[in-house]
């Protein structure tokens, strides 16, 4: 299995990531997506993480310090958002390794972490890894554009309905 190592998005990486997504549902974020991303880095609004294989990007995650979802607003609870690994690197453990990371920073100043997920299909890994991880849901259920959905309320299952689970970091330094 080859070595996975993990590092802040730096500025050399926006074209090979996007690259990397090439032929895939992440292809229209294109390059102005990382800008962004790094642009919210250098502006200390989250932290993006890159996973790379052979010096070679092929992942990312990010830390969001203030999460847009109001719950864990409240509750001071960093974001874990975003995480995309490309199609062609997937069981090879950049998942994985980006989540470490990602805890280990979260878990020097923080008790706790969020992340949330889609409910189709396409989000099937994520699910799986989070649970496996020890991310318990909420318990508010479906969430969607951050309002609780209704019990028999119809809504289009694309991207945007999201169900939001915690994890208690053991690591954490802070207690």
């Amino acid at each position: 299995m080859p070595k996975v190592f993990t590092r802040k998005l730096e500025q050399r990486d926006i074209a090979p990531l996007s690259e990397s997504f090439i032929g895939t549902p992440w292809e229209r974020r294109g390059t102005d997506h990382f800008k962004n991303l790094l642009q919210s880095q250098l502006d200390s609004e989250r932290i993006v993480l890159v996973g790379l294989i052979d010096s070679t990007p092929v992942g990312h995650v990010s830390i969001l310090w203030k999460s847009k979802y109001t719950p864990f607003q409240v509750s001071n609870i960093p974001e874990i958002s975003d995480l995309t690994v490309a199609p062609s690197s997937r069981r090879l453990g950049v998942a994985t390794s980006l989540l470490d990371h990602a805890e280990n920073i979260v878990g020097e100043k923080y008790s706790s972490v969020g992340i949330g997920f889609g409910l189709h299909e396409g989000y099937g890994n994520a699910q799986y890894l989070y649970v496996k991880r020890g991310y318990l849901p909420d318990r508010k259920g479906v969430v969607l554009n951050d309002r609780v959905v209704s019990e028999g309320e119809s809504i289009r299952l694309d991207d945007e309905p999201a169900i939001y689970l915690t994890k208690r970091l053991s690591q954490t330094k802070n207690l």
